[in-house]
Formats: C-alpha cells, sequence, structure tokens
C-alpha cells in the first residue's frame, strides 16, 4: 500500500487504492481490514509523509473481479497525474515504485498495459516494469504502458515464488465461490 520508496531521503507516500484485494464478504461476517491512516503510520514509519492526501480507500465489503479491476482502472486515473503534480521538479521522477499484493499487481498491471484479460501469475517479491508508450497521450493512462518485465523473478535467488493470478480461483455468478473459499480454510462454517 505504499506507492512511493525512498530510503534516507526518500518518503513513503500511502496511497491505500493499491492494498490488497479480498473477494466480497460472506452476508453476516463482518467486514474486511482497512489500514491505518499516514497520520497514525508516521508514529511506526517516520518516512512516511503525512501531508499526502488519500486519493481512494478499498470498499470493506469486498470486491468481485471486476470490481477490483475497475478499482484499478480508478485508482491509476488518480494517482499517476497526482504523483506528476507532486513532484519536485529538481528530481528526477521517470520511475515510481508501487508495492503490493499478487492480485492488485495484477489488476494494476492490466490496467496500465490495456488488456483486462491479460493471463499473468504475480510471485512474492516479483518485479513488473512498464514504459510508458511514446505515442502515449499526455493525460491518458489507461493502455498508456508496455511491459517490459512481467512479474518477472530474476532478481531472486530461485526466481519467482508462489505465483498466484486470478485463474487461481473458482468464480460463481461472477463472484469467488464459497465453496471454494470454504476449501480454502477462508471460511470455517456457514
Amino acid at each position: 500500500m505504499v506507492s512511493r520508496l525512498i530510503v534516507g531521503a526518500i518518503t513513503f507516500n500511502f496511497a491505500p487504492g493499491l492494498g490488497e484485494w479480498y473477494s466480497p464478504v460472506v452476508p453476516g461476517s463482518g467486514l474486511h481490514p482497512r489500514p491505518g491512516s499516514a497520520h497514525s503510520l508516521k508514529e511506526f514509519f517516520p518516512e512516511i509523509d503525512a501531508s499526502w492526501s488519500t486519493l481512494y480507500y478499498p470498499t470493506r465489503r469486498g470486491e468481485t473481479v471486476d470490481e477490483v479491476l475497475d478499482r484499478a482502472d480508478a485508482v491509476c486515473k488518480a494517482l499517476i497525474p497526482t504523483i506528476a503534480s507532486r513532484r519536485p521538479r529538481d528530481i528526477d521522477h521517470s520511475r515510481v515504485l508501487l508495492v503490493s499484493h499478487a492480485a492488485t499487481v495484477i489488476a494494476f498491471t492490466r490496467s496500465l498495459i490495456g488488456n483486462r484479460d491479460l493471463p499473468l501469475l504475480v510471485g512474492c517479491a516479483s518485479l513488473t516494469v512498464l514504459d510508458r508508450k511514446d505515442d502515449a497521450s499526455l493525460g491518458s493512462v489507461i493502455g498508456a504502458y508496455n511491459p517490459t518485465k512481467l512479474a518477472n523473478g530474476d532478481h531472486l535467488k530461485e526466481g519467482a515464488s508462489r505465483e498466484w493470478g486470478f485463474r487461481d480461483i473458482e468464480i460463481s455468478k461472477g463472484k469467488v465461490s464459497v465453496l471454494f473459499l470454504q476449501f480454502c480454510g477462508f471460511i470455517h462454517q456457514l
């Protein structure tokens, strides 16, 4: 949920919109967790820039796959221009590091590449590198990038591990199947 990491002279810009994807909650089971605010987290992580305004909070009721893809589109349309407008002019921001979880990385990659059906498996600590297209219009974000590396694990000693993709879930009527969630141990009783 960190949009930019800077060590020493670097700051964290807290962006909950990049956060984990949770499938829709089972009625009566409660809500998914939400991270604290940038101000509350600054106590534990002094590098967080508390002046950064949160642009988007995902719903605590969970999202279908289509809804997390819609979230990625909305966050990209808000986050990337905001980063561009806030950056100090004397610092090179040609690269921004977005850190998140597999499902969200897949959703954001699909948005930035402009292919909502891109088959992609994301492993732990894998790296996806996207370069802005030369012919992308100045205000465009969705579909404005070409992939250089997709979920690459070459920088890891044993390569990518524990790869996950949307193909690993079972969908019933547009939602993650309750039977699948029970099988995985996420729901112990209904």
